[in-house]
């Protein structure tokens, strides 16, 4: 993502999920130039700065077929807001 704007912005990865069926089981992970993106502190980009995200998914050791089954989208909120 790039930063298109003239000051420095925070973005916060807000995963939404389409179902809660797997909200224990299912495990979301953001990173950044090998950096984690925690869910409160976000990203901050400089103006015209860019960066790539990497998005990790993976099921809880000991989840059922089940789980692994299961149809769940999660879209990712991209949330914007001031680096101050």
């Amino acid at each position: 993502m790039t930063n298109q704007t003239g000051v420095s912005e925070r973005v916060r990865l807000l995963p939404v999920p389409s179902s809660h069926r797997l909200d224990r089981m299912l495990s979301l992970r953001f990173a950044s130039d090998g950096r984690r993106i925690g869910r409160h502190r976000g990203l901050v980009l400089k103006p015209g700065e860019t960066a790539t995200v990497d998005a990790t998914a993976s099921l809880a050791p000991g989840s059922d077929a089940a789980a692994a089954a299961a149809l769940v989208d999660v879209a990712i909120n991209f949330e914007l807001g001031g680096a101050g």
